[in-house]
């Protein structure tokens, strides 16, 4: 559409009819408008014209600045009314056709057959228009030049166009707030200890090489040590009481997760044939991306293992239990990293890039993370405001948490009363498949997310079923059962006939791809609703996963792993399972900038959507690692050390705590390295450390790392 608001005031009318004189500007900013464009019927809905080209133009009144191109978004729905709004047969032959039959016609061409609402798709369009036309100008003339397609009684056409969708250049830029000066702030600081650290590192390592140094200040000035760190995060060396596999679980997951938030973030885009989307169910290896958030429970089930594998270790230690400690130690360990990118959030993120749909994405979560930050500090944001989230994808780290603040009520009377502490955990496992069922049943819920569906049914299963900690405790409650197994197979070499290995395989991958593919039963247009079967779905789909994914770690740490654990083992696995844990509370930032920044609708297809994962996962990786070296690590490290001048049995061994003594003194627990039992499974998990003593330099080596992972945020 070409025409531009009229109904402005005559100071308005006189400064851009001024402009205009000019026929160079009036081309512009009609070249930076929408048109109408083709592709319709496949979807292609959002036109964001020319943004750039829109925002550069500036027309001087004599010597004085008459205006600056604005870009503004309007948002067109088309709503079908009348008796026959469900009817799409012309019945009145004696009428002209009208934008309603025009309307039935397109979603025919689509292969839209089953619309049973009454508002078309959103139609996105950008228009360049002066910066002193206000938004309800450009709405009231947009709504007089559709007034022609509005047929009274039988399609109308509603206009919207807010504040958030009009952008004009601004050539002074943005004054920082006290909040950009503090994130610049802790960055110099940061950046300071690092430099600092560094420097130290090198010149103490050459001035006392081949010598003992001891002392903690030592241990202190090299904590933020990029050489050592660096290293350590790179090194692809493993002891051999190793549980390696898991590394392997570790970065496919986060592999699968940045690949379906990849897929989610491309299908909301501006694409010419977003048509494609709705028949994402029709193909079953689809289903891997629709029912990805599976890889959630793969974490759950390795955080639980975990963290009982050291709870009962240290208990047949008889190292007391301080429960505070526990609880301080953990929360310690995970907030660091996961509090600078809430701040970068809040502050930063909105500053590094512009375009039409920016603020529709960066804008959006910076603000979300201004109003409910505190509730992410405090692990409660899959309770509170969980529409307006602040990284969407962590609702996973607060449902971790207080299932770890809760762990202890299981842990203990496993340590104490064995007998009673396993009837109490299968009592609870029950209960963890009984509770979904039952809010399923009664909300009436769909057994699973169904994406391209309406989205009311999705945001239901998302608040009562996928955020809630009672309603995802199965799988991490799976992981506890197993951990303890584990732990009293510790120093038992178990011989399993070959027919049951091969049977437990079996069933194990049969388990697994029922799982995944069983979903799109549900994704089936055909398909009628059946409550009970939902509930059934919803109660064991997580459960049966996660014991496919048990019998895979129990195999490879019991040695009838085969190929499977060669492959989970694979040396390059190891550093890349270090940078899970930045890496899921990243990633968003790299795909809210791919989202926020584009100025023209993309395509949809398999292959555009990997070769931008690709992309995505290479810069993923990077500001991972960065993060890594400059939050997570370094924290750790002092962690550690405050932790090591604890008297040795005292040492707390909450989530992630392990300390090794001087090389010579330690007391490894059979079957696993210390390492591979740290419980800082966070979703993406963090790398786990122990100090050690075994070069000239008391340096912090790399061991391990736990999971955790996804989201949803899905």
């Amino acid at each position: 559409m070409s025409r531009h608001p009229k109904e402005v005031d005559k100071h308005q009318k006189g400064s851009w009819l001024a402009g205009l004189r000019s026929r160079e500007t009036e081309y512009i900013v009609y070249d930076a408008s929408t048109k109408i464009p083709s592709g319709l019927v496949t979807g292609n809905v959002q036109q964001l014209g020319n943004y750039d080209q829109c925002l550069r133009i500036e027309v001087q009144n004599g010597d004085v600045l008459a205006f600056r191109g604005q870009q503004c978004r309007a948002t067109i729905h088309f709503e079908v009314t009348g008796e026959d709004s469900g009817n799409r047969t012309r019945t009145d032959t004696r009428r002209s056709l009208d934008m309603k039959d025009l309307f039935y016609a397109a979603l025919e061409a689509a292969g839209v057959y089953d619309w049973k609402d009454t508002k078309s798709a959103p139609y996105v369009w950008a228009f360049c228009v002066p910066s002193s036309c206000s938004t309800t100008d450009v709405q009231r003339a947009l709504q007089k030049s559709l007034s022609p397609l509005t047929v009274p009684g039988r399609v109308e056409a509603m206009v919207s166009v807010t504040s958030s969708d009009c952008h004009v250049a601004d050539p002074t830029g943005t004054q920082l707030s006290a909040a950009d000066l503090g994130i610049l702030v802790l960055l110099a600081v940061v950046l300071v200890f690092l430099i600092a650290s560094t420097s130290y590192d090198l010149i103490v390592s050459r001035k006392y090489a081949g010598k003992k140094s001891k002392g903690v200040a030592h241990s202190v000035l090299v904590s933020f040590s990029l050489t050592t760190n660096g290293r350590n995060l790179l090194s692809c060396s493993t002891s051999s009481d190793t549980m390696p596999s898991l590394n392997g679980l570790r970065f496919i997951s986060i592999f699968w997760i940045l690949l379906g938030h990849t897929y989610y973030m491309k299908s909301v885009s501006s694409n010419i044939n977003n048509i494609v989307v709705k028949h994402f169910d029709q193909s079953l290896s689809m289903m891997l991306i629709m029912n990805g958030t599976l890889t959630t429970d793969t974490f759950f089930l390795l955080s639980g293992i975990l963290l009982a594998y050291v709870f009962m270790r240290d208990r047949q230690k008889k190292q007391p239990f301080n429960l505070a400690t526990f609880y301080i130690h953990r929360y310690l360990r995970l907030t660091p990293p996961y509090a600078f990118v809430i701040f970068f959030y809040a502050t930063l993120l909105s500053r590094l890039g512009s375009g039409p749909l920016w603020d529709t994405w960066a804008g959006a979560n910076r603000d979300y993370c201004v109003a409910n930050w505190w509730t992410n500090l405090l692990y409660i944001n899959n309770y509170i405001n969980l529409d307006q989230m602040c990284l969407n994808q962590t609702w996973y780290l607060a449902v971790d948490m207080q299932l770890f603040w809760l762990s202890p009520l299981l842990l203990y009377p496993l340590a104490r009363w064995p007998r009673f502490g396993k009837g109490l955990l299968a009592f609870v496992i029950f209960l963890s498949i009984i509770i979904p069922f039952a809010i399923t049943f009664a909300e009436r819920l769909t057994a699973v997310m169904l994406y391209n569906k309406d989205l009311l049914p999705v945001a239901a299963v998302y608040s009562f079923i996928y955020t809630k900690t009672y309603a995802r405790a199965g799988p991490y409650l799976i992981g506890i059962a197993l951990g303890y197994l584990l732990h009293v197979l510790r120093n038992k070499h178990i011989s399993i006939p070959m027919v049951w290995v091969a049977l437990g395989w079996l069933v194990s991958l049969c388990s697994c791809t029922a799982v995944v593919l069983s979903a799109a039963v549900f994704y089936d247009d055909n398909h009628k609703y059946n409550a009970f079967e939902s509930s059934i779905y919803a109660g064991l789909h997580r459960s049966a996963w996660t014991l496919g994914v048990a019998w895979i770690a129990f195999a490879c740490t019991k040695g009838y792993g085969g190929p499977v654990n060669a492959f989970l083992s694979w040396r390059l696995f190891v550093p890349l399972s270090r940078l899970t844990y930045s890496a899921y509370l990243c990633h968003y930032v790299v795909l809210l900038y791919n989202a926020g920044s584009i100025r023209a609708p993309g395509y949809l297809s398999e292959y555009t959507v990997v070769h931008e994962f690709a992309g995505n996962l290479m810069f993923t990786l990077v500001l991972a690692a960065v993060i890594s070296l400059a939050f997570e690590v370094p924290f750790m490290n002092l962690d550690r050390i405050v932790i090591k001048r604890q008297p040795r049995d005292a040492t707390p061994t909450a989530k992630g705590v392990s300390i090794v003594p001087a090389a010579g003194n330690a007391v490894q627990p059979s079957g696993f390295h210390s390492n591979t039992i740290h419980q800082d499974n966070r979703e993406g998990a963090p790398s786990v450390y122990v100090i050690s003593e075994k070069t000239s330099l008391p340096v912090v080596q790399l061991k391990s790392y736990e999971n955790k992972a996804f989201d949803g945020g899905r």
